[in-house]
């Protein structure tokens, strides 16, 4: 069964970083160590420190990143390092 999407923009900024973790943790893994996140312009850089290959992660991130975008008006880019 598919999650509903939220329209709604009226949400937390509490609630938007809930939203992003939990696409970050998509596998229950915990393999995402440290999390920063920087603003240039419109771009806000989500940088992720794990021990192992996140691409699962990244992509659970990556189709819940869209509220986020709303909220503060910009664009995120996940980048890693190991």
């Amino acid at each position: 069964m598919k999650k509903p999407r939220i329209a709604a923009i009226d949400i937390g900024t509490n609630s938007i970083r809930c939203i992003i973790s939990d696409g970050l943790d998509r596998r229950r893994n915990g393999l995402v160590h440290g999390v920063s996140c920087q603003f240039s312009g419109i771009i806000a850089t989500i940088s992720l420190t794990a021990t192992e290959d996140i691409a699962v992660e990244i992509f659970g991130a990556d189709s819940k990143k869209d509220l986020f975008e709303k909220a503060f008006g910009s664009e995120v880019v996940f980048t890693t390092s190991c």
